[in-house]
């Protein structure tokens, strides 16, 4: 309770709000050179010396152990906070929710997919690639009344605590160092998706959960527990794929760890794939259109690879015949078709794209990990953090190299001298990491191993300690975590299958008459609880978003590479806002004067696309439906 009134207090509170999102861009660092000094006076100190040392560290695992969860959820939150008051963000975190509200990009498409499953009872073929996230994502809108920043504070809640988890594990293990610097590695990588629609904070969250489970004593030699980590790995590879050879790598590890067993952890690691096989295809035979299917996802960086290009090859190469196939199956199925063709023809390309798209992930991973650990971030203002100047690039380059070189010669040191379980493990892991960032690389960045962030992190962190003396009852209060956090798990899945259904059934609807033939200009929206901003020289206490000058607005949209054309005709004021039209069924962006955004119900308004983009409208008339 205490925890609680105190994260309440925290975001709500101007001050501590204002100190939140202040230091939230230096906290990962933190975190991490907290971290590697704590290792380093650790190494230095012999004997007796290190007793204060050894003492200390006992009482703050003790302190986190009770009251690290509330600190655990204001670090994850804190990243909303900063972006809802328009910190300038990273151009990644910008790109994916503008101005820290508006869905885009990908993450404008996993918002639809939502609001039309929310609304209309299905979701889209896009969404049928990543079925759960919809699922899930449609559950928190619908309980939340279409509220976009309730549904994620909802995901970043869960992914704290289920960092925490994962970190008081590596604590209770390996101690306080490797806690801190896995925790911050983790609130470093995850910060620029919690802002957005995008499907990584999902991914995250479950990994961190499998980590928490795996990492356990308990599921070493203990089939039941390895059982449940892999299957919230398979969980978290459902919601973000792209890490897809970690499953079959911790999978060999669990075979390894439980050999004694060794039939029936075969015959559970299988039931885990056929698991994770089943609800995909089961949330899109409930939920998805008749061409839906998680198949798809994976045609067309098969097409990438094997054309030596990425995923956009295939509208150059297919797009005519694409155009003239009736439904996603069918252009799956001929995607895979060319591919195969072109594999057998020239098998080389393929390799040599794989090749090209590994020394990319080594050489493009290393620079975002610098700008999570690096200590510049105490000193930088918001925007010279948005738009770095190269000397701060270099700085960082140096600075980061040196910490992640010091992580990584713990790494060697531990490795060398851990027990065979622990070793595999972490081998297992780097190997699934470094299988799959070929494969996926190319497409996504490495946001594509989104689900492998913790894994990431955990190599990064576990060198850094020098274990710790467990108190009695440990191994059973970590076998209970793995059983509270496989029951969370399998009440998502549970909420996912069946919680649609009912925010559908629940979700308030304008009268058919209103979506009965409307013109080919006009638009059914809800703009209450849409997610919105205003663009206003004055502030406008008759609509409840953030207001933002025109100059502001326009360096938001150049760090997000958007370009400011289809923004130029309206004067300010205007309102920008994300809403799902009910009679085509689409997200839509709508710049529309702000009086409009106070309208309780839903509004009828007639638009025409700005700039020739059909997703971005321009309001020409608007009135509440009656």
């Amino acid at each position: 309770m205490l925890g609680a009134i105190a994260i309440a207090a925290a975001c709500l509170v101007p001050a501590t709000r204002a100190l939140l999102v202040t230091i939230e861009p230096a906290l990962p660092s933190v975190l991490f050179v907290s971290a590697i000094a704590w290792f380093l006076a650790r190494f230095a100190l012999r004997g007796s010396r290190r007793r204060p040392l050894t003492r200390a560290e006992g009482r703050a695992l003790r302190f986190f152990d009770r009251w690290g969860w509330p600190l655990a959820l204001l670090a994850f939150l804190a990243p909303l906070l900063a972006a809802w008051d328009l910190r300038p963000p990273s151009g990644n975190a910008a790109f994916a929710a503008l101005f820290g509200r508006i869905p885009w990009g990908d993450a404008h498409g996993h918002f639809e997919g939502a609001q039309r499953l929310l609304w209309d009872g299905a979701f889209s073929f896009f969404s049928g690639r990543r079925p759960l996230n919809a699922a899930w994502l449609a559950v928190r809108l619908g309980a939340t009344g279409g509220r976009l920043e309730a549904a994620l504070i909802v995901q970043a809640v869960l992914l704290g605590l289920a960092t925490f988890a994962a970190a008081r594990t590596i604590g209770r293990r390996r101690g306080l160092a490797p806690a801190l610097a896995f925790f911050g590695v983790v609130l470093g990588l995850s910060a620029d998706y919690l802002p957005s629609a995008a499907t990584e904070p999902l991914g995250i969250t479950l990994a961190c959960a499998s980590l928490a489970v795996l990492w356990a004593p308990g599921a070493r030699g203990w089939l039941g527990p390895a059982l449940v980590g892999l299957w919230l790995l398979d969980l978290s590879l459902q919601a973000r794929p792209g890490a897809q050879f970690l499953l079959p790598c911790l999978g060999l590890w669990v075979l390894w760890t439980c050999r004694a067993r060794w039939r029936a952890a075969l015959a559970g690691i299988a039931l885990v794939a056929i698991a994770g096989a089943l609800l995909s295809a089961s949330l899109n035979a409930l939920y998805g259109t008749s061409d839906s299917s998680a198949s798809s996802a994976g045609a067309y960086p098969f097409y990438g690879l094997v054309s030596g290009s990425n995923y956009r090859q295939i509208r150059e190469d297919l797009g005519d015949e694409l155009a003239r196939l009736p439904d996603e199956r069918a252009r799956t199925r001929l995607i895979y078709k060319r591919g195969w063709e072109r594999f057998r023809a020239d098998p080389g390309t393929a390799f040599r794209t794989l090749g090209r798209n590994l020394r990319k992930f080594a050489g493009k991973a290393p620079p975002v990990l610098y700008g999570v650990v690096s200590p510049q971030s105490l000193v930088l203002s918001p925007w010279d953090r948005a738009f770095p100047a190269p000397e701060v690039l270099v700085r960082d380059r140096w600075l980061g190299r040196a910490l992640l070189a010091l992580a990584i010669a713990a790494l060697a040191r531990y490795l060398w001298r851990a027990a065979w379980d622990e070793r595999l493990f972490w081998l297992a892991a780097a190997a699934g990491v470094v299988l799959s960032a070929p494969v996926v690389y190319g497409d996504a960045g490495l946001r594509g191993l989104g689900a492998s962030f913790p894994l990431i992190a955990g190599l990064l962190a576990i060198g850094l300690g020098g274990g710790t003396r467990r108190p009695p009852g440990v191994a059973v209060i970590e076998t209970q975590a793995a059983r509270v956090l496989g029951g969370c798990a399998a009440a998502l899945v549970v909420i996912a299958l069946a919680g649609p259904a009912v925010a559908h059934a629940t979700a308030p609807r304008p009268g058919a008459d209103v979506l009965a033939s409307p013109a080919s200009d006009t638009l059914v929206v809800r703009l209450a609880n849409a997610p919105a901003i205003v663009v206003s020289s004055r502030p406008r206490p008759d609509v409840d978003v953030p207001v933002l000058p025109r100059r502001q607005f326009e360096r938001h949209l150049e760090l997000a590479s958007v370009a400011a054309s289809g923004f130029d005709r309206p004067d300010p004021p205007f309102a920008l806002v994300s809403a799902y039209d009910l009679v085509s069924r689409r997200q839509r962006v709508l710049v529309v004067a702000p009086e409009a955004l106070a309208s309780p119900g839903f509004v009828r308004v007639r638009a025409r696309p700005a700039a020739g983009d059909d997703n971005l409208l321009l309001v020409s008339e608007w009135a509440p439906v009656p």
